[in-house]
């Protein structure tokens, strides 16, 4: 697709325009989201000084759609050609909801209904819950009243990185209508059509053509990656007619820990996101051991979210999707924890090389020109095969400015939740900041594993935390 395409907007009535047609990054996701995968989504609850009402939501809401532009997008077809389209009176998908008491399947219930939401808009939700009861509230406490809001976010659009921004921009603004600020118009954002990913996709696939020989045995070596997981040799698959996402109990690494960890790293010249896979890849060696999976070397396979904001030239924070796959594969030896940070060194070494050779946009060609031949089926059926052991996203790492503190009101949790039963991954794992400590959210597959074993997965992964950060 030329580079072209994507350097106009094109006015079409007073109503809407026309921003940019989608590539093959944005019709990936676009196909996995309109057939239910990957719909997310959190929890926010907020404490404050007064009551937080609905209609100062509602307000905040609106300055939000006018701030960030990417929350007035929805995609239309223009001929055969998929678009993304702004619309100049975005509707509010806005509701108070009273009586809840099981806010994360609240959660989920607002997450579903994000592939019906692709051409009319807009590309995400918002839910107030209103506490049960009034009054009563400790007055010892500086910020006394809470209030709880849910976000649905399509994936289509915004990735977790927005997923994670949108908790402080909510903040910011809810503390100005607290206190009694104006909230400036200055963008929190700017969406960009990703044209420089395109851009390299298309020079990586000109440089493969140029070596026949070469693509060859690059294409076999990628069709081999599609290995069964771990987990379905060591356990048997549950049979699920109508599989759900398991949404476990959110772990807390505290700060002294983390800080423990993140000493280490620095000693041994690796990244958390490092210490983090090794970590998940001890406690599966655990696991499947203990299923009796016995081997001296175990192939685990893990993808890791990359941020490709790293690649747009332009400067300013660029709302939108940007996640792209890295699959990972480590050879990792059955007594591995015995030499903990030595294969997190390796790993650490195996990714940072393959992110300088961009080997996750390489493997997202090959899989297309395989695709092509025919020797990798179409993911788009309802279920596609499970391809991989885990995922991990580690937005602990990424910087951000907020304190999570204002002036009126401050983030007391938050939560977020991804829906991955109709997606090739099983076990998607967050590791998300709350203040200095690190909370760990995993979402499960019910037609990966059984609860009870991702359970005991996850606490295998901080059980390791937990020795190597003392």
């Amino acid at each position: 697709m030329s580079g072209l395409r994507f350097t106009f907007i094109r006015w079409v009535d007073c109503e809407k325009k026309w921003l940019f047609p989608a590539d093959n990054r944005f019709m990936e996701m676009y196909n996995t989201v309109k057939n239910g995968g990957y719909g997310q989504g959190v929890r926010i609850t907020y404490k404050s000084k007064v009551p937080v009402t609905p209609q100062m939501v509602e307000t905040a809401l609106h300055c939000l759609t006018r701030k960030a532009n990417s929350f007035r997008t929805c995609l239309q077809y223009r001929g055969d050609e998929l678009w993304v389209v702004e619309l100049m009176k975005p509707d509010l998908d806005f509701k108070v909801l009273e009586g809840v008491t099981n806010t994360e399947q609240a959660l989920l219930d607002l997450i579903v209904q994000q592939p019906g939401q692709l051409f009319e808009g807009p590309l995400w939700s918002a839910r107030m819950l209103l506490p049960p009861q009034e009054g009563h509230q400790d007055t010892k406490d500086p910020y006394p009243y809470t209030s709880q809001l849910l976000f649905s976010l399509n994936h289509v659009m915004h990735d977790g990185v927005v997923l994670y921004w949108i908790i402080f921009w909510m903040l910011e603004i809810l503390d100005n209508i607290l206190s009694g600020v104006q909230t400036n118009d200055q963008p929190f954002g700017i969406l960009h059509s990703g044209l420089e990913i395109s851009q390299e996709e298309d020079k990586i696939r000109k440089e493969l053509l140029k070596d026949p020989l070469t693509l060859r045995r690059l294409l076999n070596e990628q069709a081999e990656k599609n290995t069964i997981p771990l987990i379905a040799e060591a356990f048997e698959l549950p049979e699920e007619e109508y599989p759900v996402t398991i949404s476990l109990e959110t772990e807390v690494i505290s700060s002294q820990i983390m800080e423990q960890l993140g000493k280490k790293c620095k000693s041994v010249g690796v990244t958390l996101n490092s210490c983090f896979l090794a970590a998940y890849n001890v406690a599966l060696v655990e696991l499947i051991q203990k299923a009796g999976l016995d081997r001296d070397v175990y192939n685990i396979t893990s993808v890791i979210p990359v941020n490709t904001r790293r690649l747009v030239t332009e400067s300013g924070f660029h709302l939108g999707c940007y996640s792209v796959p890295l699959h990972h594969t480590t050879a990792t030896p059955r007594d591995v924890k015995n030499n903990f940070w030595q294969y997190a060194k390796e790993i650490d070494d195996s990714v940072r090389g393959k992110m300088r050779k961009k080997q996750f946009l390489t493997d997202r060609v090959l899989d297309r020109m395989l695709q092509e031949e025919g020797h990798i089926p179409n993911t788009q059926c309802e279920f596609p095969p499970l391809k991989y052991d885990y995922s991990l996203s580690n937005v602990y790492s990424a910087p951000t400015p907020f304190s999570g503190l204002g002036k009126n009101i401050k983030l007391d949790y938050y939560c977020n939740l991804i829906a991955i039963e109709k997606t090739c991954n099983g076990n998607l794992t967050a590791v998300m900041p709350r203040g200095k400590q690190a909370q760990i959210k995993t979402c499960n597959s019910s037609r990966y594993m059984t609860e009870e074993t991702v359970i005991r997965w996850n606490k295998g992964l901080v059980r390791v935390l937990l020795h190597e950060g003392m």
